[in-house]
Parts: structure tokens; sequence; C-alpha cells
């Protein structure tokens, strides 16, 4: 059994990363075009888009595993079935459930790959690539970490100490100088929030200068904020679940509930890492029932044509539940799971009704 073991592996194994490395390749080429048209914006150019690009790939190699997976496997199974070789592995005394072994083998593996790249690769990757371009398409920003984001706008300096949201920012200091680089005056704002009328509104703001050899403070409740500062911008520097480790997802996901603020997003995103990775497993099993079914004397056109349809509706299904579960507040666990629960129930149904 160990060479049949060896043999579906490397069938499989070998159109799996076929399929999943073309995939990938038209990704890069259709992100590459789409990047292509930043460039020439702050310091931005051509191969910085495809530096960015190639820093993209580890996450997109992660999102794509699952359809890879079940169309490399039609193909590898089907080519198996197409040449008669299940057929006598079948009659040789080989089961189905035997069959099935071998080809989670190769599912399990795969989804081993993609775990070791979902946690120590593509975040890390991701999160560089993101701040780079950030970095380089808006050069007035100096600084992105734990401090918070420093720009500058004219003859000031501005420190955004944290943010919840795009739209709604705290601890705003403003430092001026004047034409001598002489720091003028301050102005420190507790939060802010960005209103319907594409400005921003500072709340609590309090004012000390420092000019004519004396200093002086003034207190508001309210000023408008004129800054060359957009929400898209600072969502850049937001802190991404892809950016962030399974490990990473459920510490900062403890810590958001501790201090009574909104985790949604990164349970929906931790629950999600995982049923990912259990759905290649599922996708590998998922491709033998056709390959014994009505697919089995059918050319690789109609079995590719199949895997695409399966694979999209799956990727559809799961990011619909995923961004309704996050709107609308609903059971993380099950927001996540729902699609990869149903992807097993058909799977394990359609494998006992093979024969």
């Amino acid at each position: 059994m160990k060479i049949i073991d060896r043999y579906v592996l490397k069938t499989q194994l070998v159109s799996v990363l076929l399929v999943l490395f073309v995939l990938m390749g038209l990704a890069a080429f259709i992100g590459f075009l789409g990047e292509a048209d930043k460039a020439g914006t702050g310091d931005y150019t051509l191969a910085d888009a495809f530096a960015y690009i190639m820093f993209s790939m580890p996450q997109t190699a992660i999102d794509m595993f699952p359809a890879a997976t079940l169309i490399g496997s039609l193909l590898g199974l089907g080519s198996l079935a197409s040449r008669s070789e299940l057929v006598a592995m079948r009659a040789a005394g080989v089961s189905i459930s035997r069959l099935a072994v071998s080809v989670a083998i190769v599912g399990t593996l795969l989804m081993a790959s993609a775990a070791i790249i979902s946690e120590w690769i593509a975040p890390q990757a991701e999160a560089y690539a993101k701040k780079e371009r950030s970095r380089l398409l808006n050069k007035d920003i100096v600084m992105a970490g734990e401090q918070g984001v420093w720009f500058k706008d004219g003859d000031r300096i501005i420190n955004i100490s944290e943010w919840r949201d795009p739209t709604a920012i705290g601890q705003v200091n403003q430092f001026y100088f004047d034409e001598k680089n002489k720091l003028t005056s301050i102005q420190r704002a507790e939060k802010g929030t960005y209103t319907k009328e594409e400005t921003w509104q500072l709340n609590d703001l309090v004012s000390t200068d420092f000019s004519n050899m004396q200093v002086s403070a003034e207190n508001q409740e309210d000023s408008q904020w004129k800054v060359n500062l957009e929400p898209q911008t600072l969502q850049m520097f937001s802190v991404e679940p892809d950016h962030l480790t399974s490990r990473n997802l459920f510490d900062y996901t403890k810590f958001l509930k501790k201090n009574g603020i909104d985790s949604q997003r990164y349970e929906v995103a931790f629950w999600s890492r995982l049923a990912t990775s259990a759905s290649i497993v599922l996708m590998s099993l998922l491709a033998l029932p056709f390959v014994f079914g009505s697919l089995r004397t059918g050319s690789n056109g109609l079995r590719l044509f199949f895997g695409v349809i399966i694979g999209i509706s799956y990727m559809s299904a799961n990011k619909l539940l995923i961004g309704t579960g996050t709107v609308y507040g609903l059971n993380a666990f099950l927001s996540a799971w729902m699609p990869t629960l149903l992807l097993a129930a058909c799977t394990f149904f359609a494998i006992a009704r093979t024969r």
C-alpha cells in the first residue's frame, strides 16, 4: 500500500502545485496591472509595484490553496482514472476508503504547507509589503509604529497616537515651526472624527503658543481640522488580520475583549484561518467521488470546469458569510466555519455513495 500512497501522492501533488502556480501567476499579472497605475505617485515606481506583488504572493497562495487543491486533485486523479489505473487499484482489492486515506495524506501535506506559509511567511511578507507601499505612496508619512503615525503637513509635524478605525482618531498632537525650524506652538486634541462633509473635527483641543517670549494656552471644545490626510491613508497603518499569525489573532482578540473593544473582525479571521486549513483536506477528498462518478470518462477540460465552479462557489460563500458575520455581529465560529462544514457534509456523503 505504501507504493500506492507514494504514486497517488506524486501524481496529485504535482497537479495541485502546477495549478497553484498558474493561479498565482494570473493573480500576480492582474495585480501588477492594477499597481502599475500608481507608479509615479510619491516615490512609487514600477519596480516597487513588482516588489509589492511578489511580497503579497504568500498571502495570495493561502487564499487560493483550497481551490487549487480541488482543481489539481481533479486533474491528477482524473488522469489516473482516464488511464484506468484507479480501476486497476480497485480490482486489486483497494477499497474506496483506502484510496481516500491516500488522497487525505496528500491533503494533509498540503494543509501543513499552507499552515507554515500562513503562520511564518505570509503575515510578515504582507505587512512589510503594505508598509513599504504606504511609505512610498505617502512620502510625507515619517513613521508608523508603536507611537502612532507621524507626518509633515506644511509648517507642522503631526502625530496621531491611536485610532480604532480610520474615521475615529485619538490623541492628536501638532507641532508648529517657523522658517528657522523653531517650535512656535503645540496643539493637542483628545479625539477627532471624519465628518460626512469629508473634513476632520477635533474635540477638546488645547493650543499652547510659545511666541512673543511668553507661553499662552487656549482651550477649544471643537475645531475644524484642515489637514492633508484621508481615512484611506490611515487605514494602511491599522492592524490587519492578514498581518497576524493565528496565535497573534487569538491574543489580540482577548486583548480587545478585555478592553471592551469590538473584536468580531479578528474572531472571524481567527476561525476562518482554521477553517480554510481544514478545507484543503476536504477539497482533496472531494475529487475522489468525481473521478469515480460521472466524470471518470470525461475530459480534463470537463474536470477543470467542475473544479473551477466548486472552488469559486466555496470561496464566494466563505467571503460572503465572513463579511456578513462581521457586519451583523453573527456568531464568529459559525460565520467562519459554515461553508467548510457544508463542504465536509457534501464530501463525506459523496464518498459514502461512491462505489
